[in-house]
């Protein structure tokens, strides 16, 4: 689990090779990250300026992410 540096996003992993994105203000996921081929999450993090959510599986393997964070 890890917070975006400026609190707004959570970032969960689960042993299905999902993560979520959860925004802190609605309580509410706002992306799924899938790795179909992932044995399980067992790290999450952002990047300094929040915008990549990184992941680690199971398996080894390390994966950024390109999100698009919209402001309403």
């Amino acid at each position: 689990m890890a917070f975006a540096p400026d609190g707004t996003t959570l970032a969960v992993g689960d042993q299905n090779g999902r993560s979520y994105l959860w925004d802190t203000a609605t309580n509410k996921i706002t992306a799924t990250l899938t790795d179909s081929a992932s044995q399980g999450v067992t790290s999450v993090a952002f990047s300094k300026n929040g915008a990549t959510p990184a992941t680690g599986d199971q398996n080894g393997h390390a994966y950024l992410w390109l999100i698009s964070r919209r402001k309403p």
